[in-house]
Parts: structure tokens; C-alpha cells; sequence
């Protein structure tokens, strides 16, 4: 016997009802995701390192990680923050200070951990570094800065407003990196939340931030780049939010003068470094840039600066080969004064050329997209 079938009305009526009891679904607020960072632990969040080991039985300190190591598991909390990008900025920027913490402890190894406040920056786009930070490189770390309260040199409980510095410079293309590894067997900590002229230093430059000032600032680290490591990201970036904006930078960057660090240094090292005569050093740069072209000078002026600690008679370079390159007679910081009377010692001077290899990685990079206005470009160059 065939059973009868309800009415089409009471069929619409009951799936009606069933819509309306079932709870609609949304997405989490920014302060939900927030909120759920206090659960990261070392699985979604840890420091590689730069050791490799070979056989069982060798274990870093917590929350560090090997080379052979697995990478993290994702965390949604975190990629679904970065995900939104500009419109997550104003509540990560809130809780910068936020103090409770996370699952993760980093632990140090000898000598301890070191705290700081660097700061990633591009001086092409920006007038100055913030007052009481230090440049992200290798030679910062050691830098005194201001942390009120006393620290353990030995473990770092990674907070809440660590976090939302490192998911603030994933959106803004900054390597804001609340921990990070030095070789070799360095911790460094740069943390917001006990540093505050590092908070001060994130909410200035980035508190206003709109999608077409976003825009902007991804278009100047690409055409006047502070670093390849910082217009990889963002040509990603752009490619991916700002597709209209990448024909531009792409050229702007292409037009950009080049040198090659390997020639300049040979000119530093055998000519400039063992002339004593001001003048004749003078003429010896103006031939230089002459045959070689105008971007020569700025890899001058940043070769002179990276040797600016070198003392007279200390040898530069080492290995095969070395023997040929003279002693230098010369300080180099005595001759980078004669170009830069005023140079910064902290930092180094803002040029406008680039090395030929960045040029090249950065055509690699471009390549990549697949984009047939931009692939032009490069056959144009």
C-alpha cells in the first residue's frame, strides 16, 4: 500500500520552520580570533634554527626547532587574521599590549635570550626608523633598548600581543617578528608588550591604514625596494589584492640603475683603500662611475659603509685569492666621509641602485605571475 504523501504546502512549511530554528551560521570577529590565540602552542607556533643533526637523541630547547623538523600545523586564528589584511588591523593594533599568554615558551640556549625592539622598514617610503627601535639585521641585536619590566634571560612565555605583531607584518609586508633565531644559537625577543617604544612604533605607522594606502606602500616596496626578501612578498601582495596596481611597480622597479657588488669592491679594495691623496681618491670615484655607470656610486657608498668599522692595516676579505688584495692604508670610513660627511653610522645610506642580482631574482619573481603585460616589460627592458 503506497504512503501518501503530506501536502506541498506542509512541505514548505516545514522546511521552513527547520530553516528558521537552525542557528544562522557567520564568521568569527576579529576579537573571537583574538581571543582564541591564548591556545596556540608550539605546534603552530616555533622557531626554526639553523642546526642539523644526524642520529636519535638530540633535542633543542622548547619551542625550537631543527632544520629536519616538520613545520607548524596552521593555525585558522591566525591565517584567517592575516587572510583579512586591512580590515583586521584596527583590533590586532588594540592588542599589541595584550599580555595574556599563549601555550608557546621560548626557551634560549647559552648565552640566554636577548631583548630587543627591531623594526622592519623601508627608508624609501618611510622619513626615519622609530625612535627606540633597531633595524632588523645582524649587527642590531646587541643594541640597549627600553624594556621596564626585568626579564627572564632564560624562558619567553609568548603573548598574546606577540602574536598580533607577527600577523600585523604578514598584512603589511614587515618582517615584525616577535622571536627570532641568530646564528648562531641566538634567541632574540622583540616583543610589543615590553617594549614600548616598539607598540609606540607599530600603531604610528600603521594605525591609519586604509586599503588604498596599503596598496601604496606594497607599490614602493616593490618599485624602490628596502629588500628582495620585502618585494618577493610583495609582489605576491599586489598580485593577489591589487592586480591593477602591479603594472606600474613592476616598471618603476625596472628602471631603477644597477651595480655590480662584486666590481665595486675589487675598485674599493685595490684602488680606493690604498690611496692616501684625498683628491686623487676623488678623481679615482668620478672615473669609476664614468665607465661603469651612475648606479656605481650608490654601491660605493654602501660598500664603504659595510667596511665603515675597519681599521688600517685589517685585512677585508679572506680565502683563496685573498693575498692579491692589498692591506688597506686607508680607512674606508675616512673615505665614506668624503662622499658622506654626515653618514649615519647606525644606518646605512638610502640609495637609489640596486645590485644586478637583485635585479635578476626580481625578474625571476615577476616571471612567476605569468602575466603577459608584465612579461613585456621585461623583454622591453
Amino acid at each position: 500500500m503506497p504512503i501518501p504523501r503530506p501536502p506541498l504546502l506542509s512541505i514548505l512549511l516545514l522546511t521552513s520552520l527547520a530553516t528558521a530554528a537552525d542557528p544562522p551560521t557567520s564568521q568569527p570577529t576579529n576579537s573571537k580570533l583574538i581571543d582564541q590565540l591564548v591556545e596556540i602552542t608550539d605546534q603552530q607556533f616555533s622557531i626554526r634554527t639553523n642546526i642539523f643533526t644526524v642520529g636519535r637523541g638530540t633535542r633543542l630547547p622548547q619551542g625550537l626547532r631543527m632544520m629536519q623538523d616538520r613545520g607548524h600545523d596552521p593555525s585558522f586564528a591566525m591565517t584567517e587574521l592575516a587572510r583579512r589584511g586591512v580590515d583586521a588591523l584596527p583590533d590586532l593594533l588594540a592588542h599589541l599590549d595584550d599580555a595574556r599568554k599563549t601555550h608557546v615558551t621560548i626557551k634560549g640556549m647559552p648565552p640566554g635570550i636577548r631583548y630587543s625592539a627591531e623594526y622592519d622598514w623601508n627608508p624609501y617610503t618611510a622619513k626615519a626608523p622609530p625612535a627606540g627601535t633597531v633595524d632588523l639585521n645582524p649587527s642590531s641585536f646587541h643594541t640597549k633598548v627600553n624594556i621596564p619590566e626585568e626579564v627572564d634571560t632564560h624562558s619567553y612565555d609568548i603573548r598574546v600581543g606577540d602574536l598580533c605583531f607577527n600577523i600585523i607584518g604578514q598584512i603589511v609586508n614587515r618582517r615584525f617578528l616577535c622571536v627570532r633565531y641568530q646564528p648562531s644559537a641566538i634567541v632574540i625577543v622583540n616583543s610589543p608588550v615590553l617594549c614600548p617604544d616598539l607598540l609606540d612604533a607599530v600603531r604610528k605607522e600603521w594605525s591609519n591604514t586604509t586599503r588604498e594606502k596599503l596598496r601604496d606602500s606594497l607599490v614602493g616596496d616593490v618599485a624602490t625596494p628596502a629588500s628582495s626578501t620585502q618585494t618577493a612578498a610583495a609582489l605576491d601582495r599586489l598580485a593577489r589584492d591589487f592586480p591593477e596596481a602591479l603594472h606600474d611597480a613592476v616598471r618603476d622597479r625596472l628602471k631603477l640603475p644597477t651595480y655590480d657588488q662584486a666590481v665595486v669592491r675589487d675598485f674599493a679594495m685595490t684602488e680606493l683603500y690604498i690611496e692616501p691623496d684625498p683628491a686623487k681618491r676623488l678623481a679615482h670615484i668620478d672615473r669609476f662611475v664614468k665607465e661603469n655607470g651612475p648606479g656605481y656610486r650608490d654601491g660605493l657608498l654602501l660598500q664603504l659603509w659595510q667596511n665603515r668599522n675597519a681599521r688600517l692595516g685589517q685585512r677585508l676579505v679572506g680565502g683563496r685569492g685573498a693575498d692579491s688584495i692589498p692591506t688597506p692604508t686607508v680607512a674606508p670610513a675616512e673615505v665614506l666621509h668624503q662622499l658622506l660627511p654626515n653618514f649615519d653610522p647606525n644606518h646605512p645610506p638610502t640609495v637609489g641602485a640596486v645590485e644586478q642580482r637583485s635585479t635578476a631574482s626580481f625578474i625571476d619573481q615577476v616571471t612567476i605571475l605569468n602575466r603577459p603585460d608584465l612579461n613585456a616589460l621585461i623583454a622591453g627592458r
